[in-house]
């Protein structure tokens, strides 16, 4: 009885078709999962963005003014996996992100960043708008009293001018002159502030959350 096999050109030519069928079908299984990346940080981002509407409602109703806050994480009750917020004291994150999975909001460029498993990294610009939810709140008092203060309520021009003379770097304090300050920040000509009215305690939402750009 005579066995028979597959010959050389038998063997090579099985091997072109499985080469060719590779070649085919790792770059849709990539692009598969740069997709399904893609929808997972999507959904983050429409959080998000519901998020903020909620996060303005509320705020309308308890204030009287609809604004967004100055991180857009702190419209979620419940932080991406993978959120990193550094507790510095002044308020700043660990800048863009780095690590695989992780998510952070630098509040220098007013970015929400993204890093995924491959190390590709992706930001989504934020633009919370004017938000001087705290600027003359009845009796109280400007958060950081120069030494000249006289604990008047009335002195709010007198303390954003006093941070002001920082230059605009004191404007990107977003627990200081960023969040009290956003008029004079504007008329100062800083960068991400706008003037809204002639009227210091006008809030209002900005342009929200931009589309996904690489870095």
């Amino acid at each position: 009885m005579k066995n028979k096999g597959f010959t050389l050109i038998e063997l090579i030519l099985v091997t072109i078709i499985l080469g060719i069928l590779a070649a085919a079908a790792i770059p849709r299984y990539m692009s598969t999962i740069s997709s399904t990346k893609a929808a997972t940080e999507d959904a983050i981002i429409s959080n998000i963005r519901v998020g903020l509407e909620i996060y303005a409602t509320d705020m309308l109703i308890m204030t009287g003014r609809a604004y967004w806050p100055s991180n857009p994480f702190d419209a979620l009750e419940k932080k991406p996996t993978g959120y990193l917020f550094s507790d510095d004291d002044d308020g700043t994150t660990d800048g863009d992100a780095d690590t695989d999975g992780e998510w952070t909001y630098n509040t220098s460029t007013k970015r929400i960043t993204h890093q995924r498993q491959d190390d590709s990294r992706h930001y989504w610009t934020y633009d919370a708008g004017i938000n001087n939810e705290a600027k003359g709140g009845g009796n109280s008092l400007p958060p950081f009293n120069p030494p000249w203060n006289d604990g008047n309520a009335s002195n709010w021009t007198d303390w954003c001018n006093f941070e002001l003379n920082e230059g605009c770097y004191a404007c990107q304090n977003m627990s200081g002159a960023g969040t009290y300050c956003a008029e004079e920040c504007a008329k100062a000509g800083c960068e991400g502030f706008s003037s809204s009215s002639s009227n210091d305690d006008n809030n209002a939402v900005g342009t929200g959350i931009g589309n996904r750009q690489s870095f």
